[in-house]
């Protein structure tokens, strides 16, 4: 009389990896496109609240932050408000340690989380977040006008209901004054 052995064969071993193999690959590109999409709601509040600190700003000194220098456009394309006129001559700041989030966090228009945040929001990153005025309003220290926009990871549903004028691009301005035409 022959024992009885218990086991799994390799054939099923194979199987079975292969298996939990294809569930986790499966679960990990859906948990990738929801981290995508928290950093691109992390990148709309911190824009959002920059607005705020902004409009406090101008509040109390009767002007915008200037934007510092810049003026590496790196493939954008500038319109004025139509978008067809000619570009306007601009200054952005994409810095997270000097400029405009500068002011606005010394003055306790912002809080400190977006000195590291994760979209570095203005440190030049992919995402391209950028704060922009007029050179000759910056240079008069007389910021009447204002432009924030940055590029988002995931679906353009966000960047096509922000009221701005390009469908890849998170966009906030006080007045419609400026539109992105074309992005790297």
């Amino acid at each position: 009389m022959r024992k009885q052995q218990f086991g799994f064969t390799l054939i099923e071993l194979l199987v079975v990896i292969a298996i939990i193999a294809l569930l986790a690959g499966i679960i990990f590109v859906s948990l990738g496109g929801a981290r995508a999409q928290a950093r691109d709601a992390t990148r709309i509040s911190a824009l959002k609240d920059f607005r705020t600190g902004l409009e406090g700003y101008y509040a109390r000194h009767g002007r915008y932050p200037n934007a510092g220098g810049g003026s590496s456009w790196q493939g954008f394309s500038y319109r004025a408000s139509n978008c067809t006129s000619s570009t306007p001559t601009l200054r952005f700041n994409n810095s997270a340690s000097i400029g405009f989030l500068e002011e606005l966090y010394q003055e306790g228009f912002i809080n400190d989380q977006y000195w590291n945040d994760p979209l570095n929001p203005a440190l030049g990153s992919r995402y391209n977040c950028r704060y922009i005025v007029l050179k000759n309003e910056q240079d008069a220290n007389n910021v009447q006008r204002y432009f924030l926009h940055c590029a988002l990871e995931t679906g353009n549903a966000a960047a096509q209901q922000d009221g701005g004028t390009h469908p890849q691009l998170f966009e906030i301005s006080n007045t419609p004054w400026l539109c992105v035409t074309g992005i790297p």
